[in-house]
């Protein structure tokens, strides 16, 4: 396979951790509290899980479109990729909306907790925000799937 593909299908990863990760943290918070297993941070949490797996998996799948349009000779070397980056738009999008529905049932110990510090609204928004941002993935996907194949340049002995 090609270098395009790797990252297609490394992207695809971070975003099904991502989705993983925020949905068992969702998951979590829903959760009656007991002795010792109350989840301190969950914001922080958050912020971690974002930056670890969430944005990166953007700019993986933003070098894997440039790798596979600058790289690419042929259309069936195209598609892969393309594929590839179609999927992993329309996991994040189902991830973030299980992850949306999870939220409204969260436990009223951290509801009250974070709306006290300011932070619930957050627990809201960032699924939002990641399901906008799977939208424009899916569309470069199907973009770069839809790309004619370079033509080859021949040099005239004139």
């Amino acid at each position: 396979m090609r270098y395009d593909t790797w990252m297609a299908i490394a992207s695809l990863a971070l975003h099904v951790m991502f989705v993983i990760y925020i949905n068992s943290l969702y998951m979590a918070l829903t959760r009656p509290l007991a002795i010792g297993a109350t989840i301190a941070q969950p914001w922080n949490m958050m912020i971690i899980g974002m930056f670890l797996f969430g944005i990166p998996g953007f700019g993986l799948a933003g070098v894997a479109y440039l790798l596979a349009k600058g790289l690419a000779r042929k259309s069936e070397v195209r598609r892969a990729p393309s594929m590839i980056i179609i999927a992993q738009g329309a996991i994040l999008l189902l991830g973030m909306i299980n992850a949306s529905s999870i939220e409204k049932v969260m436990n009223d110990y951290y509801i009250e907790a974070l709306t006290n510090r300011g932070e619930m609204y957050l627990f809201s928004i960032i699924p939002q925000l990641f399901m906008v941002g799977s939208i424009p993935l899916m569309g470069v996907g199907a973009y770069l799937y839809t790309i004619k194949p370079k033509q080859q340049r021949f040099k005239s002995n004139l």
